[in-house]
């Protein structure tokens, strides 16, 4: 049960007992230690007193026999009668000597006992004092104290002494010496004593009662005293105290210390400064020095002193050094701490931006200061003077639209001091923008004149919003267009920027324009310097082919002979006609308008007239065919203005056609052969010489990278040829003999293959290499690196070297897989990128390398470390400090901030494998479940002082219940009351090394912090468990203790019952051996059978009260048997009858 204050209310009740139980313990140690002489016992007796006689004490309810009277008599330590009357036990404390001596009684019938007996103080008793002092420099033999003890024993009150020194004697260094004028002693000296090396002994001295055996030990505590004997010394040397100048005159700068191992009066010091005295003075006690005089500096300027201290026998010097630093109290103030700024995105260099004023009321160069650009300035477009004045530095980039430069100052005083607030400039840029730097548009080619071709627009944009578009009234100022190419068929107006036709377009002309649009805004800004903004654009006009030119034949009248016995699908002759249109439009086919009687003759589009059907039974001996020709365009085909005319006649007998040395040819040659280069020459040959023979490829268009000498058969290169493209040509080679008004035809394949040459370099399949690694171990495979030469052979076989990077040493590279291993133990920091850089070869001649080495980032670690702290918490919201602990951030963008709730979760770890989901999907989803518990409340940017520091401050739920109503993925949501979460980082990479795969890498996740604490410090549970731990720490203690208790108590009880049952089979009296006045049966007693009570005072004292605790030593209680002699055994005897 726990109270509003948070104690336990069991642990109260425990610590009461404990401290009970303590009090009793202590209690029963401190019990008399003495011996009871007990007379015999005798019967029919009275007190003759009675009842006067003294004070009555009934010990127990009832008393078995007279003989256990007396033990219990003996064991109440007072009294000097034990009396017993029909089962009563009184102990009877006698009032005066003569009032307790007994008597017969008469025959009453009832029986009565009673007994004298004794209590002795046998245990020594001392009577000198416990603490004494002596001198450091005390002689040899020199009396320290002087001591005694007394004690009794049965037959003396004055009982003779034995003295030793049991413990504390360090070294030796004290001895006992007896006393012969009593039973005393001395303590002396041995040895010389040392203060600073032993300050007191703490001596124990045991005494011993020869004649009882007893012992009793004495605690002395020697104080040694201090001589002077040390000589003083300095704490330290030189002394270097700081004086700042804006302190006031007398004021405390330091103290001289010094140390002297003497006391008292020996170890009292005085202190002396020797030198110039303006700007110090000096307390020659205390050694407190403090400012004489001011002093107004800008500098550091330092003055050093000889220094003295003495204790008036030794003397010991030092030094001692004042710096004076200057009065750097103040630090700068901004005038103004906000500003926006327009500026031109064209502006020259050296160009004034801004101007920022701070001041500083320090003196001298205190008050100078100095600015810096603290952030903003990624591009280093700006920089600021020791005048405040931001000026710009470099070209600013293009696709920039505004710099928020965050501007720091500091004055040059010591140490420097900085503004707290900084200045923040946000600089808008101007910039006149077309929306595409390239525009592409397609225009027929029948458009007529003065129409729109394209309308330009250029856009004003400030800090990346647009402030004006469009054209502008011919009155009124804004942005100019311009053509600058393209004006021979094009017009621009200035103000509207509308492009127009003014010259009629031909696409067999040209096919093509590129127009070079331009547009000027004259501009101010906040510089107040008037910048000619301008914006260029490019305009690519495709025209359009319009089927308006009709098929045109090269030659209008064909005549050719055929032989009768030709074969079918022979080659008979060519015809050609053209149209300047491209495209289908310019796709000429023909069509045999009459005399192609039982279409003997087929017309294939590319003017080649085939034989298609035998001339062998045909009795036409001359065709006579009207041929036109189309094309295909649309949307109406045209057909050519005039016909051609083709005459064949039919001969009767066909010569050999022209023949080919083989039937195919195949050439290899190299692809690196220069444009018209002569590849190989193809011959046939004719039957007869006069007969001229013509080469030609059949059905080549004109991609094909080759051409052949009609006359000759050569052929020829006529583009650059590339066997990664294409490595094999197949070409259909023709020769035709010309006979005259007939023609003979002969075909063959030429395979043209190509050869490698080592033209291409080895290239990378990806910009850079990125991953991350987890172990540390040597000879890992971290990753492997791939580039592609699309060569063959040696020309295309890649090697890999490591080429530069600083993180070179930790790595190793295979030349022929490119896979990179560790060759030495990687750094332990977590997120650290280590970068190398890797370049590729081929092995032809001549050798190429890759164009550029490709980076390599290895990351280390899966995981980092962070530690938090809980700031301020709310019943909604908890302040944290994240601090990530050895890492590095250089390659770091931002970092998120994970929540995870903790409440109802078994395994916390297991959600951790979960995905991220958003605070909205958590907190009012429908299944949200535990495994949903876990969701990115933010995002940090990471800046250069994250990077530096390594922590960042973050309220999570600072949102509250904004979240409720928006569904983005990261809200940072209120959390709930008094419930535990706990937290981790995810660290993004930059876009240029982030690892394949990898985004990002989490931390590891934090202890559980509770919502709703009073304060940051405070955790949740903190008044419970401390007081838990003390309840359970106190109750074992206390267990223990009555444990110990229990078991010595039963230990002592079958002591003392085996004890009792041997004396009385002996027919003794015997006491409990826990009682300190038990005797074992050879203890000696007195040797007087009877003794009065008269006689029995006279010995004694009655009630004599001892003043020692049984409790102190074990060594006290040794009681060792002496001899037996007759009294004893005459003792016995009269106490058995």
């Amino acid at each position: 049960m726990v109270n509003k204050d948070g104690f336990v209310m069991a642990g109260r009740r425990w610590s009461v007992f404990a401290v009970g139980l303590f009090i009793l313990l202590c209690k029963l140690c401190q019990a008399k230690r003495t011996i009871c002489l007990p007379q015999p016992i005798r019967n029919d007796v009275l007190i003759i007193g009675g009842m006067d006689a003294g004070n009555y004490k009934r010990l127990g309810k009832t008393t078995k026999d007279m003989k256990d009277c007396l033990r219990k008599a003996c064991n109440s330590q007072q009294g000097n009668i034990a009396y017993f009357y029909q089962n009563n036990c009184f102990a009877v404390v006698c009032a005066k000597m003569h009032s307790c001596d007994l008597e017969p009684s008469e025959n009453t019938g009832v029986k009565t006992y009673a007994a004298l007996y004794r209590i002795i103080a046998a245990y020594p008793e001392f009577t000198s004092a416990r603490h004494v002092n002596v001198l450091e420099d005390a002689p040899y033999l020199k009396e320290v104290l002087r001591f005694e003890a007394t004690a009794e024993s049965r037959t003396r009150n004055n009982e003779m002494m034995s003295y030793e020194i049991i413990r504390g004697n360090l070294d030796k260094t004290f001895r006992l010496y007896p006393l012969t004028s009593n039973w005393g002693s001395t303590i002396r000296l041995l040895k010389t004593l040392d203060r600073e090396n032993i300050s007191t002994y703490n001596l124990e001295i045991r005494a011993k009662n020869l004649k009882e055996n007893v012992t009793r030990v004495l605690n002395i505590s020697i104080n040694v005293l201090d001589a002077n004997d040390n000589p003083p010394e300095f704490l330290r040397s030189p002394f270097v105290f700081s004086v700042f100048s804006n302190i006031s005159v007398g004021s405390l700068i330091g103290r001289l210390v010094a140390r002297d191992n003497d006391t008292g009066l020996q170890s009292k010091l005085e202190y002396t400064i020797k030198g110039q005295f303006e700007l110090i003075t000096y307390s020659k006690d205390t050694g407190e020095v403090r400012l004489g005089k001011k002093r107004k500096v800008d500098t550091v300027g330092k003055n050093d002193y000889d220094i003295t201290v003495t204790d008036g026998l030794y003397t010991t010097k030092g030094r001692l050094r004042v710096v004076l630093y200057p009065n750097n109290i103040n630090r700068p103030v901004f005038e103004k701490t906000s500003f926006e700024v327009r500026l031109n995105g064209q502006v020259p260099l050296d160009t004034e931006v801004q101007r920022v004023s701070a001041t500083d009321p320090d003196y001298g160069k205190l008050g100078e200061l100095t600015y810096v650009i603290l952030d903003g300035d990624d591009d280093e477009v700006f920089m600021v003077n020791n005048e405040g004045v931001i000026r710009t530095r470099g070209k600013i980039p293009y696709d920039s639209e505004v710099y928020n430069l965050t501007i720091g100052v500091h004055d040059n005083g010591y140490p420097e001091l900085d503004a707290i607030k900084p200045a923040n400039v946000v600089v808008l840029l101007q910039w006149l923008r077309f929306k595409q730097d390239i525009y592409e548009i397609t225009v027929k080619e029948d458009l007529g004149l003065l129409e729109t071709v394209f309308t330009a627009s250029a856009s004003l944009w400030v800090g990346g919003i647009q402030v004006m578009a469009g054209q502008r009234k011919r009155s009124t100022g804004g942005i100019n267009y311009y053509l600058e190419e393209g004006l021979e068929r094009f017009t621009m107006e200035e103000t509207s920027g509308v492009i127009t036709l003014h010259e009629v377009l031909d696409y067999e002309t040209h096919k093509v324009y590129i127009l070079a649009v331009k547009a000027d805004y004259e501009s101010a800004d906040s510089t107040s310097i008037t910048t000619v903004l301008s914006a260029k654009a490019i305009l690519r006009v495709e025209i359009l082919d319009v089927n308006d030119n009709h098929p045109k034949f090269s030659q209008l009248h064909y005549t050719q002979d055929v032989w009768k016995s030709s074969i079918i699908n022979s080659p008979v002759l060519k015809i050609n006609a053209t149209d300047p249109d491209e495209g289908r439009n310019g796709l000429v086919h023909f069509e045999a308008v009459s005399g192609n009687f039982n279409e003997t003759f087929s017309f294939e589009p590319d003017g080649i007239v085939f034989l298609k059907k035998s001339l062998i039974h045909s009795e036409q001996s001359t065709f006579n065919i009207t041929v036109a020709a189309w094309d295909s365009g649309e949307p109406e085909p045209m057909r050519s203005e005039r016909t051609a005319s083709i005459i064949i006649n039919v001969r009767g007998y066909m010569p050999k056609s022209p023949k080919f040395a083989r039937d195919s040819y195949t050439l290899l040659m190299s692809e690196g052969v220069d444009i018209g280069f002569p590849i190989y020459q193809v011959n046939a040959s004719v039957p007869d010489k006069r007969w001229k023979v013509t080469y030609w490829f059949r059905n080549l268009d004109g991609k094909m990278p080759f051409r052949v000498d009609p006359g000759t058969g050569w052929i020829y290169t006529t583009k650059r040829l590339d066997r990664e493209e294409k490595d094999m040509y197949l070409l259909p080679y023709m020769a035709s003999a010309d006979l005259g008004r007939t023609s003979l035809t002969t075909m063959v394949n030429v395979t043209i293959r190509l050869g490698d040459e080592n033209d291409n370099r080895p290239t990378f399949s990806r910009s850079y290499y990125s991953t991350v690694v987890t172990s540390h171990e040597l000879g890992m495979s971290v990753l492997t690196v791939q580039a592609i030469d699309k060569d063959d052979g040696e020309n295309g076989r890649v090697t890999y070297g490591m080429v530069k990077g600083q993180d070179k040493h930790y790595f190793t590279i295979h030349s022929r897989t490119g896979e990179i291993k560790t060759r030495e133990h990687l750094p332990a920091t977590s997120l650290l990128a280590l970068k190398i850089h890797i370049s590729a070869k081929d092995h032809g001649t001549p050798l190429l390398f890759s164009s550029k080495p490709v980076p390599v980032f290895v990351f280390i670690g899966s995981t980092f470390p962070i530690s938090v702290e809980t700031l301020e918490r709310t019943t909604s919201t908890i302040k944290l400090r994240f601090t990530m602990i050895n890492v590095s951030l250089a390659d770091i963008s931002h970092i998120g901030v994970v929540v995870q709730g903790d409440e109802s979760i078994a395994d916390y770890k297991e959600v951790t494998k979960r995905d991220i989901v958003s605070w909205h999907y958590v907190n009012t989803g429908q299944d949200n479940g535990a495994y949903a518990q876990r969701y990115m409340t933010g995002k940090v940017t990471c800046t250069p002082q994250i990077r530096m520091k390594k922590t960042f401050d973050f309220t999570v739920g600072s949102d509250g219940d904004k979240c409720i109503k928006t569904k983005e993925k990261f809200c940072n949501g209120k959390l709930q009351a008094k419930k535990n979460y706990r937290f981790q980082l995810v660290a993004y990479f930059k876009n240029g090394t982030s690892p394949e795969n990898v985004s990002s890498i989490e931390s590891n996740i934090t202890e559980p912090c509770q919502t709703g604490a009073k304060n940051a410090k405070q955790t949740a549970g903190f008044r419970s468990w401390h007081y838990d731990v003390i309840v359970i720490v106190l109750g074992v203690i206390v267990g223990i203790i009555i444990l110990a208790t229990i078991i010595r108590a039963f230990m002592l009880y079958r002591r003392d019952k085996f004890r009792m049952k041997n004396d009385e089979t002996k027919g003794g009296i015997s006491y409990p051996l826990s009682n300190p006045r038990y005797r074992r049966s050879g203890t000696p007693r007195s040797s007087r059978s009877t003794m009065s009570f008269t006689e029995l005072s006279k010995s004694r004292k009655l009630d004599k009260k001892d003043k020692m605790s049984p409790c102190d030593t074990d060594e006290e209680q040794q009681q060792d048997e002496p001899e037996e002699d007759g009294s004893d055994k005459e003792m016995e005897t009269e106490l058995n009858t």
